[in-house]
């Protein structure tokens, strides 16, 4: 964390939004895949919250295959596999509204991550 993101435009926090709401969809991150690579030479905005995105669904995907393997394991586990499934889905809808609205939300852990590989121009 600790870098600052440029004042988005509407077009860069549609697309930021957008971003977010498709890696649920596709649940493999396929569009926000696709926004970035159309779209990240357009601002640096844009660029980090496509890639934030794309990182968070990779680890929900993660999160869905154990949340499967813990039901089939067994069914007691049923509630806590619901939790693991289930609280992605809070932040996911967090990520889009913020994205939207233009807010530079940065998730611990993966906005650092990102930030070794990009920096604002």
């Amino acid at each position: 964390m600790g870098f600052d993101i440029n004042t988005p435009t509407e077009e860069d926090r549609i697309w930021a939004g957008l971003g977010y709401a498709g890696s649920v969809f596709f649940f493999c991150g396929l569009p926000v895949f696709l926004i970035f690579m159309f779209k990240k030479d357009e601002s640096f905005y844009l660029r980090f919250h496509t890639l934030q995105g794309l990182i968070f669904s990779i680890l929900w995907l993660g999160l869905f295959i154990l949340t499967i393997w813990l039901t089939l394991i067994t069914h007691a586990a049923m509630g806590i596999a619901f939790f693991l499934f289930l609280s992605p889905v809070v932040l996911w809808a967090f990520l889009t509204v913020q994205g939207f609205m233009g807010k530079n939300f940065q998730l611990p852990g993966i906005a650092a991550l990102i930030s070794r590989f990009i920096r604002p121009q």
